[in-house]
């Protein structure tokens, strides 16, 4: 189970109807795997690939940081290639909560 204090909306939904794993399943594992994962991730920036829709349906590449996730997730400004002297503002994961929270 969580290891952390963060809040899981909605943990029963069904996130893979294949399989039946549920927001509840996929956060139990990134929660154990996370002494294994972070050290390879951290401090690095973190593109989402997100299912807003459900597996299988259109996703989208979230590179930026949104201004509405928490603070305690950190920030770091990268280097835009395509715009010079332009930086973005993207995500790290150095914690078991920022992992859960992703």
């Amino acid at each position: 189970m969580l290891k952390s204090g963060i809040d899981i909306s909605n943990p029963g939904k069904i996130l893979f109807p294949k399989s039946g794993f549920s927001k509840e399943d996929v956060v139990d594992f990134y929660t154990r795997i996370a002494d294994y994962l972070i050290p390879h991730i951290q401090g690095r920036a973190i593109t989402l690939k997100r299912y807003t829709e459900g597996i299988g349906k259109k996703s989208f590449f979230n590179k930026h940081a949104p201004e509405y996730f928490p603070d305690f997730i950190e920030r770091v400004s990268i280097p835009m290639h395509s715009e010079p002297g332009r930086k973005m503002e993207m995500i790290t994961v150095d914690e078991v909560d920022d992992l859960i929270y992703l």
